[in-house]
């Protein structure tokens, strides 16, 4: 018994209660930038036909980019939108492909990039205008 005491003891000093390191924890939030680099403002696009649209966002500060995307809209109403999440980044750049709806000739549409950082910061970048023509007999290059 006098020498399970002192390796009683020894165990108990050991399963203590003890501080633990925590997880360094990265405070700084995203600084995000994003843009849309095709098409270009002002372009002129067919109804009814796809559309690449090419975005591309960056953390200027860091690996903090988790995702991209683009939002298209009409008079402030969103017509579609897509998001691509990913691992933590610097920078991202990806080719979407949008399918123009059937809209009546010299509607507008604006194309904003989006970009998304790993503490749930969001942006969204300037739109770029788009004037759609509609596909119609007799346009060159549109086939209806």
């Amino acid at each position: 018994m006098r020498r399970l005491i002192p390796l009683l003891l020894l165990l108990t000093a050991c399963v203590q209660d003890r501080p633990r390191p925590e997880p360094l924890e990265d405070e700084e939030r995203a600084n995000l930038f994003v843009a849309v680099r095709k098409p270009a403002n002002n372009a002129t696009v067919f109804g009814n036909r796809p559309l690449d649209v090419e975005i591309y966002a960056l953390d200027v500060t860091g690996f903090r980019l988790t995702g991209h995307g683009y939002v298209v809209r009409r008079n402030g109403v969103k017509l579609d939108s897509v998001v691509r999440r990913f691992t933590a980044r610097a920078d991202s750049g990806r080719v979407f492909q949008y399918s123009v709806p059937d809209l009546p000739t010299n509607t507008q549409i604006d194309i904003s990039g989006l970009a998304f950082g790993s503490k749930g910061e969001a942006l969204e970048g300037p739109p770029v205008m788009l004037v759609v023509v509609r596909c119609t007999t007799g346009i060159p290059g549109c086939q209806p």
